[in-house]
């Protein structure tokens, strides 16, 4: 029997509700780790980490058949977000977070997102592909 068009949204409902949870407890765990780099005088931004993290988010993206560059982003602002929460900063504020690394740019001030010849701006719901 071929699952109904309800049935496959309640499968991606739950999917979307264990990846909120998980993301909360990625936040929690950098929360951890930000007290720890405090009590042992460390920086709280470690780029060569975060570089380390996006790759090995890449990698695992192609494994699975996933685009890589869009995978790349979404690891930008999930270490964006960690950021945050290692630093007690709480939720952003427009504006307050841009990150650039090689033709990857992701500014979540307005929540524009450019990723090799995709650009993604949700602002005014527009999606460009090509340059």
């Amino acid at each position: 029997m071929t699952p109904t068009i309800e049935s496959l949204r309640s499968e991606i409902e739950a999917v979307d509700a264990r990846l909120v949870a998980t993301i909360a407890d990625r936040v929690r765990l950098a929360k951890a780790i930000g007290c720890a780099k405090a009590q042992s005088g460390q920086p709280v931004i470690d780029p060569a980490r975060e570089a380390a993290v996006v790759t090995r988010a890449s990698v695992l993206a192609r494994q699975n058949g996933l685009p890589e560059d869009e995978i790349r982003a979404l690891y930008w602002r999930l270490l964006a977000l960690a950021r945050r929460a290692q630093t007690g900063e709480g939720r952003r504020e427009k504006g307050d977070d841009v990150r650039e690394t090689g033709d990857e740019r992701i500014q979540t001030g307005d929540e524009r997102i450019k990723t090799g010849d995709l650009r993604i701006q949700t602002g005014d719901e527009r999606i460009q592909t090509g340059d």
